[in-house]
């Protein structure tokens, strides 16, 4: 598996942080990624779809926008946001750090793409 990862050096407040997020086409891709992941996340798997979901997205961009080492993260909301605006299923599911590299090679085994851990100190890109 090819990672990026990005060192942050302070970590702002926001929901982000802590969780694996990424794009799939079909509704039927995000079904079979929750039924494998089974006990492996912390909290439910959100689909960043619609209305709402550009709103979480959107507010999470700006609230980046306004710190200094957020540029990474600003990028990656941009084409989350660019994803949802075309109807493509953006999600979000919070993992314990030591999870992500799983939950991240599910997510990818059932389609994903542009798959993102942003854990508290650190930005991997599978």
């Amino acid at each position: 598996m090819n990672n990026e990862t990005e060192t942050i050096e302070q970590t702002p407040v926001g929901h982000l942080y802590g969780k694996v997020i990424g794009i799939f086409k079909l509704q039927t891709q995000l079904e079979a990624f929750i039924t494998q992941l089974g006990t492996t996340v912390v909290g439910d798997v959100e689909s960043l779809s619609g209305l709402n979901g550009t709103k979480q997205l959107e507010s999470w961009k700006e609230s980046f926008s306004q710190y200094f080492f957020g540029e990474m993260e600003i990028k990656m909301l941009q084409l989350y946001l660019d994803a949802a605006a075309v109807d493509l299923i953006v999600f979000a599911v919070e993992v314990e750090s030591d999870l992500a590299n799983e939950t991240a090679e599910i997510a990818k085994a059932n389609g994903a793409v542009n798959v993102v851990y942003f854990g508290n100190s650190v930005v991997t890109n599978y």
